[in-house]
């Protein structure tokens, strides 16, 4: 498939999807209504110029398509409720951006989340296109995340995380127990089976 590295820019925060295309169609839109079922609207986008090509250019219903042509497009969710909460910046500089993610705002865009993400939100606020995340928390997580400013040292501070040079403690809140002995320290290790996908 042909990748010219090209990608649109982003709209409302929003990074553009990327489809390609395995197998002959005689018509694009075909293609489209075959990947995407669900969408009832690519008719309307193509007229409107929405979908590109990997060059940049509008791409039309009726062309032919088949293998490595690969497509643009910005996803059209139903509107999401905003979830409670600020994104609170901590730090800010040339090469990260570190904040406080508020409780049950995902990270990244994903499945029915695309706007009310930390990464889009940030995006706006702070109008830098190119952050991502260097690590993640779930949803339900509230806690300190740090994001890339610039591509070329993104691989360099995702590979401290990876390669465990940074220290991480995770705090958890729980009701008082007055039969507790305190202070109280309990470990735990997550590791995975040899041939399991999945953490144990």
């Amino acid at each position: 498939m042909a990748d010219t590295g090209w990608q649109p820019p982003l709209r409302d925060g929003v990074a553009a999807s990327r489809v390609g295309v395995h197998r002959h169609f005689n018509r694009l839109i075909d293609f489209l209504q075959a990947r995407f079922p669900q969408v009832a609207d690519w008719p309307d986008r193509l007229a409107r110029g929405e979908v590109l090509g990997a060059d940049g250019r509008p791409v039309h219903a009726a062309m032919p398509c088949g293998p490595g042509l690969l497509l643009w497009y910005w996803r059209s969710p139903p509107p999401e409720p905003r979830v409670p909460g600020e994104v609170d910046v901590l730090l800010r500089d040339d090469l990260l951006v570190v904040v406080d993610k508020p409780h049950f705002l995902p990270v990244t865009p994903g499945g029915r989340h695309l706007h009310e993400t930390v990464l889009v939100r940030l995006r706006r606020q702070l109008g830098i296109d190119t952050l991502a995340p260097m690590h993640r928390l779930d949803r339900e997580i509230v806690g300190v995340l740090a994001f890339t400013v610039q591509p070329a040292t993104r691989a360099a501070y995702q590979a401290v995380l990876r390669d465990r040079l940074a220290h991480k403690v995770y705090e958890a809140v729980a009701p008082w127990q007055p039969a507790l002995a305190l202070p109280l320290v309990a470990r735990h290790r997550l590791q995975e089976r040899p041939g399991d996908a999945f953490m144990q």
